[in-house]
């Protein structure tokens, strides 16, 4: 943001928008692409193509429109980045501490980053009762982790003015998780979508993976968004939910996605599954398909009255910095304004190095004629063609690695790691090894 403000001149927010909704949509493509890695064929496309389809309703527009909460998406991607290079990293190794330095600064994002560290530390001793983490050193680790989190807890300061969201009873608690976990399917049908997720990890941890297995990601992905949630249902049970953090949510709904195309995938492997899993992802789908439109009703209402308070606020700001008039400042005469405290508002206006940095719309002054404005203009301007480089770069992406795939599969055996080569999959799994091709018609079960 600093940045952005230093190459505008002003408080720029048209720019903070195009920014905070490339990194933001850039995230969930990433995150489903390491999400995906569990699955083959079209199922690993429709793992990435559907939350896109999610994205593209605006269901967190406060996180775009508002500019400066660009802090809600940088915190899911310090911390996956931090679980991705944990999750299959020695203790102590610099990849390891890598990923502990990439956690721990998710805190300087948001509080709930604190919490960044236990699902590493919840991962690896998962992995360690696994037997896939033996020794004091990887214990050590766990413990490093456990309290490393503790602390940043211990600093979350305390805002009185936020205590009003806090959950007062236990209840209250546990029914903002229930809101937050079954999100978008309700308090009844809602409870099937994680679901295929809580299985995953069962499969998972009754598999014993090695610690290079690409379903640990989906397993501490798993843990960091139940914590965060926790943390939500906690301190914000009386605002849930709110438009925020709903981009956090279709994370979660992304996970529980693909751990339903991956148990799809492989139940089809067993003898007359097939049929049966095809319903349980059916079912799954179509409560999704009922609830997004349930959550998308109230959108319009909303955004109409964010645009009608903006246009109102900034109003009462122009208005203010023209006349100099101090009732246009003040609440109780029904003006709206753009900060819940009318003096501090006040004080930040008539500071002359603030009002240098105000955008000219209001100030009403002409916009700068630079280079900058004119790049922000063009890329408005072109919205459909980068949508549709959006789609170009997703299927290269896909048809890339389904090439790197395919190149992999043609290796010489010796390239082949004794794990990849030797491993066997369980009877009841229908005995197959791990690098066989899914039937042919697995795909037309999307």
């Amino acid at each position: 943001m600093l940045s952005i403000f230093k190459l505008s001149g002003y408080w720029d927010v048209a720019l903070q928008t195009i920014v905070n909704a490339v990194f933001g949509s850039a995230l969930l493509v990433a995150v489903a692409f390491a999400l995906a890695r569990v699955l083959k064929g079209a199922p690993a496309m429709a793992a990435v193509v559907a939350p896109c389809l999610v994205n593209v309703v605006p269901f967190a527009f406060d996180n775009i429109l508002l500019g400066f909460n660009t802090h809600f998406y940088l915190l899911p991607a310090l911390s996956l980045a931090g679980l991705w290079l944990a999750k299959d990293s020695r203790a102590w190794s610099p990849r390891w501490a890598a990923g502990a330095a990439c956690g721990a600064a998710s805190f300087f994002c948001m509080a709930s980053g604190a919490l960044t560290l236990a699902a590493i530390a919840a991962t690896h001793g998962v992995q360690m009762a696994c037997g896939r983490r033996t020794g004091v050193r990887e214990g050590l680790g766990i413990a490093a982790l456990v309290a490393a989190s503790v602390l940043l807890v211990t600093f979350v300061p305390h805002v009185p003015d936020s205590d009003a969201f806090r959950a007062r009873s236990l209840g209250e608690f546990l029914s903002a998780l229930a809101s937050l976990a079954c999100w978008p399917g309700g308090a009844v049908l809602g409870l099937l979508l994680p679901l295929p997720s809580a299985l995953f990890c069962a499969r998972a941890f009754a598999d014993r993976p090695a610690l290079d297995d690409p379903r640990w990601f989906n397993v501490a992905a798993l843990f960091w968004f139940a914590a965060q949630i926790a943390a939500l249902a906690f301190g914000r049970a009386q605002a849930v939910p709110q438009s925020r953090y709903f981009d956090t949510l279709v994370l979660g709904l992304t996970i529980h996605f693909v751990s339903a195309l991956w148990l799809v995938q492989r139940e089809a492997l067993r003898a007359g599954r097939r049929k049966f899993a095809a319903f349980i992802l059916a079912a799954w789908i179509a409560v999704v398909g009922v609830g997004l439109p349930r959550a998308e009703r109230h959108l319009p209402r909303q955004i109409e009255t964010w645009r009608e308070t903006v246009e109102r606020a900034g109003a009462s700001v122009r208005f203010y910095l023209a006349t100099g008039d101090g009732s246009y400042l003040d609440p109780r005469s029904g003006r709206v304004l753009p900060y819940p405290q009318a003096s501090r508002l006040r004080n930040a206006l008539d500071d002359r190095h603030a009002r240098t940095a105000l955008p000219p719309e209001l100030t009403d002054r002409a916009p700068a004629r630079n280079a900058v404005e004119a790049c922000k203009q063009r890329f408005l301007d072109l919205a459909p063609a980068w949508l549709g480089l959006g789609v170009l770069t997703l299927l290269a992406g896909f048809f890339g690695r389904r090439s790197f795939a395919d190149g992999a599969r043609a290796a010489p055996e010796d390239a082949v790691s004794p794990i990849a080569a030797g491993w066997q999959a369980p009877a009841w799994c229908g005995g197959h090894s791990r690098t066989n091709a899914l039937p042919p018609d697995t795909s037309v079960l999307l």
